[in-house]
């Protein structure tokens, strides 16, 4: 017996765990050896649970993730998982978060850092490497985004669950993420449209950082350059975006679609239109002062589903949601990496 506890754990292992297996039966719980064997290694698996490494949110603030983080927190203690968080103001620069990164990063170490678009690549940026959770699923954004999609559609298309696992591997897979972009897109604008009676009749999609959030765009050039991206990488491919956008709302049933560079090149007074709306990427909205921010529908896609339930009236029900951050969470957070030793 003693021969083959050595060789699976190494002498010093082999005795802890035949002194452990004699108390197992010494106490009535094991009555031989195997049973007790059994019930040595369910608390080992225990203890490794307890071993996995707290989660670090951070994240730069929206609105989005100020209705839905406190969720999020509350479900992964009920998971066992212990959170800490750091919430950067909205516009905190990425100048801002670098130098909070490095400052920090040593307190870091031991953490599962589990962010937004914008704190992580700010992490790159400070160190070159990015330290969070091997599973790039694992990303605020990412959750957002897929719980939208299995809220709307009931599932999260099998295609697009392929394409995330294969993020930046192949042009096919990354070309999936523009499709099911679409695919949300649309079905957004026509349940805006449903609610308003065809409401939406024009709309101005601002170039300016239209790309920071697209998973197509930013996989494309990741893929290119074979690095993480910034907007100045993504620049040039704000047009090509705004002309899928503007695709994706005509076949949404919006009649009138244009595209401008900045948001000071849109009329004024299409604040006075009750039909006329403006979409910008979150990195670019409009300032609160702005007399445009009523006609404001900010992306990515789980931005813009949570603006449309602002100005029309619910999408889908709260629980539906909810649920689906819950279902997502137990599948992906659960078993992220564990403390290295």
């Amino acid at each position: 017996m003693k021969k083959s506890f050595e060789k699976c754990y190494g002498e010093d292992e082999a005795i802890r765990e035949a002194s452990k297996m004699r108390e197992k039966i010494e106490a009535g719980e094991a009555k031989n050896y195997g049973e007790a064997e059994k019930l040595v290694e369910a608390e080992k698996g225990h203890e490794k649970k307890e071993e996995l490494a707290p989660l670090f949110l951070a994240y730069r603030d929206n609105d989005l993730f100020r209705k839905h983080i406190p969720e999020i927190v509350n479900k992964l203690k009920s998971l066992g998982r212990e959170v800490r968080l750091q919430i950067f103001p909205e516009g905190t620069t990425k100048a801002e978060m670098e130098k909070w990164y490095k400052e920090n990063e040593n307190d870091l170490q031991g953490m599962s850092l589990v962010t937004d678009w914008t704190f992580g690549g700010a992490a790159i940026s400070a160190s070159g490497v990015y330290r969070g959770s091997k599973d790039y699923e694992l990303h605020l954004d990412l959750l957002m985004e897929q719980a939208v999609q299995r809220a709307i559609f009931g599932t999260l298309p099998e295609e697009h669950e392929k394409a995330k696992s294969d993020h930046q591997q192949s042009q096919k897979s990354i070309e999936k993420l523009l499709y099911t972009d679409q695919q949300m897109f649309e079905e957004i604008f026509k349940r805006i449209q449903e609610k308003t009676g065809n409401g939406i009749k024009k709309i101005f999609i601002v170039n300016e950082k239209l790309t920071a959030h697209s998973d197509y765009f930013v996989g494309l050039v990741a893929k290119k350059l074979k690095r993480s991206v910034d907007d100045y990488d993504l620049k040039k491919y704000n047009q090509e975006y705004a002309n899928y956008l503007k695709q994706w709302l005509q076949n949404a049933g919006v009649q009138e679609v244009y595209i401008v560079n900045f948001a000071s090149e849109i009329p004024a007074n299409i604040s006075q239109e009750e039909s006329a709306y403006i979409i910008t990427d979150r990195h670019a909205k409009l300032p609160d002062y702005s007399k445009l921010k009523e006609k404001e529908l900010n992306i990515p896609n789980a931005n813009l589903f949570e603006n449309a339930e602002k100005k029309f009236g619910v999408l889908v029900k709260s629980e539906e949601l909810s649920s689906s951050i819950g279902k997502i969470l137990e599948e992906k957070f659960s078993n992220l990496n564990k403390v290295e030793k």
